[in-house]
């Protein structure tokens, strides 16, 4: 039988679901609205949370990556722009599972994904039918960072997120994280590896903060520009006039 925080983290999924604009899965919308949840501070846009989620097919088991710099979202452009000072390197690496349980497959295939992805020998070309191209260039802008900014010495922080409909860790699942944080660590030496595990009533208590403000606007047509510094796209003016006069935002 359901627990009172999976029904309600059930009705808010599907609630937050009704307002998303993408016409997506349930499964694929927790990959979203986990990753929205979990970066909350980071202020990400909706097409920030998006990008960042990757592809299913060799995915090596992880849902959503993202790479921070100072608390800053990095892409391969950016990288000539970061501050040389004071580096703070975030690595989040997020499973997003609507199920009612943590189990120990997507953490062995996160481990057997850090092995051999955090390898800085790793070479893009020879992984490539292993990995799908998102995950590959992910863990490629990492290791271009990290390597770059090394004698800056940079604080390290690899961050796995586990999100599911859960209510407990089995003990067999808290060994395998342990031994994911072990199999970073040993890749990455001085490095803080830190498995977390998101439950159902975690999941309602960050539902229950602060929201973060994001509406989402369907495009008429395809963006006029997506560059770093403008989005400019078409939207309907009824669409703008609605989320603009919502009482809940």
């Amino acid at each position: 039988m359901a627990t009172n925080n999976q029904l309600l983290l059930d009705a808010i999924i599907k609630q937050e679901m009704e307002g998303h604009a993408e016409n997506i899965s349930l499964n694929d919308f927790f990959k979203f609205y986990s990753a929205l949840q979990i970066l909350k501070e980071k202020a990400l846009s909706y097409d920030e949370i998006n990008e960042g989620i990757t592809e299913r097919n060799n995915d090596g088991g992880v849902d959503s990556i993202y790479l921070f710099v100072n608390g800053k979202l990095v892409k391969e452009a950016d990288l000539a722009n970061i501050c040389k000072t004071n580096i703070d390197i975030e690595f989040v690496l997020i499973q997003s599972k609507y199920e009612n349980a943590f189990l120990e497959e997507p953490l062995r295939k996160s481990s057997r994904l850090c092995r051999n992805l955090l390898d800085l020998n790793f070479n893009y070309e020879s992984d490539a039918g292993q990995y799908n191209e998102q995950v590959l260039s992910a863990f490629e802008l990492f290791k271009n960072a990290y390597v770059g900014l090394i004698t800056k010495k940079p604080k390290l922080r690899v961050n796995v997120y586990y999100a599911s409909k859960s209510v407990e860790i089995n003990p067999n699942v808290e060994k395998q994280a342990a031994s994911l944080e072990g199999d970073i660590s040993a890749k990455l030496p001085g490095s803080e590896a830190k498995v977390h595990f998101l439950c159902a009533e975690k999941l309602v208590k960050m539902a229950q903060e602060k929201p973060t403000n994001v509406s989402y606007l369907k495009k008429t047509e395809a963006p006029l520009s997506t560059s770093d510094q403008v989005f400019m796209a078409l939207t309907n003016l009824s669409d703008c006039f609605d989320r603009a006069t919502r009482e809940d935002e």
